[in-house]
């Protein structure tokens, strides 16, 4: 078993993608997934602006990850670009604008998601990308299965992209 960590989570909400990239994430760089109507799409945050093949007005969801934590941003299907935020985090740094949700004590898991052959939206794997490294949270299951000693994964975050070298995944094809 591996040491315990304080996994931060914190909020945000009734803001548009973009406010909320300029507003608490001004010059710290990220990479990620960005879905829109038609597709998940790689994106980087280069710390001013979104970069990739998507139009940040149709991005509905978007994960944004980097060693300091992962931001979730999802549009609200009510309003007309605004959306909410969730930032995780071992850190205990709150983003600028958002508020503390809770903490807790968990272990980390670290591992993978491999894709092999299909990529993002069924797409063939592209740019050498070929799966994630993953920090996944263990804690205590709810109710009775949690007090007979049951774990379970309480929350995934995306540490960083893995290229097809770093997986072994360079000769698949």
């Amino acid at each position: 078993m591996n040491m315990n960590v304080a996994l931060y989570r914190f909020a945000h909400s009734n803001l548009t993608l973009e406010d909320c990239l300029m507003g608490s994430f001004a010059r710290l760089p990220m990479q990620g997934l960005a879905q829109t109507p038609r597709v998940w799409e790689l994106v980087e945050w280069d710390g001013q602006d979104l970069l990739g093949p998507v139009d940040i007005d149709q991005v509905y969801e978007v994960r944004l990850f980097c060693a300091a934590g992962e931001l979730r941003w999802l549009r609200d299907a009510e309003s007309v670009g605004q959306g909410r935020a969730a930032w995780i985090s071992e850190c205990a740094d709150v983003p600028e604008g958002f508020a503390p949700v809770d903490t807790r004590e968990l272990e980390p898991l670290d591992g993978q998601i491999l894709s092999y052959g299909d990529g993002i939206a069924g797409e063939p794997v592209h740019d050498g990308v070929a799966g994630y490294a993953i920090r996944e949270y263990i804690g205590q299951a709810p109710g009775t299965a949690g007090e007979d000693g049951n774990m379970i994964v309480v929350e995934q975050r995306i540490l960083r992209v893995l290229s097809r070298i770093e997986t072994g995944a360079v000769n698949d094809r």
